[in-house]
């Protein structure tokens, strides 16, 4: 059954994040919507991806540093997937990292929690 609601999607998400709550948070936000998540918690398994396979989000964590500016960064120089629509999760304040430019169509703020992230992805799939 697993196999089959995975072939079932309509998309793809690209969730480049180590944090295990949030990566949970957000596969179940996007089930509903019959998206997939690709988790990859390492960033240069990350950019290979984005090189290999068309991703039609990408869900970046700020709290990566400069593997979320390298990730960015792939993206846009990604045939298959520089028009994918971007989130990045921010700092536990709700701000950019520091450090770390917001190159994203869409925020998710720290703290994580269902009911902002599904706003969020009712606010992008409007």
């Amino acid at each position: 059954m697993n196999e089959l609601a995975e072939n079932a999607a309509a998309a793809t998400a690209l969730v480049v994040c180590k944090d295990a709550e949030a990566q949970r948070l957000i596969i179940e936000s996007l089930k509903p919507l019959a998206i997939r998540a690709e988790i990859c918690g390492e960033v240069f398994a990350a950019a290979r991806l984005l090189d290999k396979q068309k991703f039609e989000a990408v869900i970046v964590d700020l709290l990566l540093g400069e593997g979320a500016l390298l990730v960015m960064e792939q993206l846009r120089f990604s045939r298959a997937n520089r028009t994918a629509v971007t989130f990045a999760i921010t700092g536990g304040d709700g701000a950019p990292t520091p450090g770390v430019k917001l190159d994203s169509t869409f925020v998710l703020p720290r703290p994580l929690s269902a009911a902002s992230i599904n706003q969020t992805l009712r606010t992008c799939c409007a």
